[in-house]
């Protein structure tokens, strides 16, 4: 008897693909790689990373994709809310499906707390992407979507507020956040930085 073995994400047909990180977000500059998040047809709960002289390739199977996009994982998120997909003529079934996504979820949100509370105990960059989360999180609270390109406006507080640190950060971007961290903890993390 013959074994099926299902093909991995990388050689499965694309549904779509988008840029992610800094250059999605308008935050890049000269040095800054290209990152590739391409969505495909494969039902394997994995993922491949491929780095190539195009950039670095993230392959994910739909079924994964769209379980990560409904809990809240920020790369996923802002992989399905990209202005800039690119759909594959294999890929045009799942349009309406993924245009259509919303993230509404409470562990969603509270999954998005965690990663900008994490980050705000980063360095700057850390600090900042804490910022842009923050801004997403608000827009995922209104309309269970956001636009992951960045306003100038927007890019402008988070450098202001990527002066911040640690507990005093995460006051301000989450005001009704009830998480007490002992002060021997916040200062331990605070030295880290």
């Amino acid at each position: 008897m013959e074994q099926f073995v299902a093909p991995r994400p990388a050689e499965s047909p694309e549904v779509f693909r988008t840029l992610v990180g800094s250059r999605l977000y308008g935050n890049d500059h000269a040095n800054s790689d290209f990152d590739i998040f391409v969505v495909t047809t494969s039902r394997l709960e994995r993922e491949t990373h491929d780095m190539t002289d195009e950039g670095d390739f993230t392959h994910r199977g739909i079924d994964l994709f769209l379980r990560r996009v409904r809990h809240g994982h920020p790369m996923s998120c802002e992989a399905a809310f990209s202005p800039v997909k690119e759909f594959t003529a294999d890929g045009d079934a799942w349009r309406p499906l993924i245009e259509g996504l919303r993230v509404t979820s409470p562990s969603a949100m509270e999954r998005y707390e965690r990663k900008i509370r994490e980050f705000c105990v980063g360095g700057y960059k850390e600090r900042f992407h804490a910022t842009r989360l923050s801004f997403n999180l608000e827009d995922l609270r209104l309309h269970g979507r956001f636009d992951p390109v960045m306003s100038d406006r927007q890019k402008d507080i988070a450098h202001s507020l990527a002066s911040m640190k640690g507990y005093s950060l995460i006051r301000k971007l989450i005001p009704d956040d009830t998480t007490v961290l002992p002060d021997n903890l916040i200062r331990t993390l605070e030295r880290k930085q």
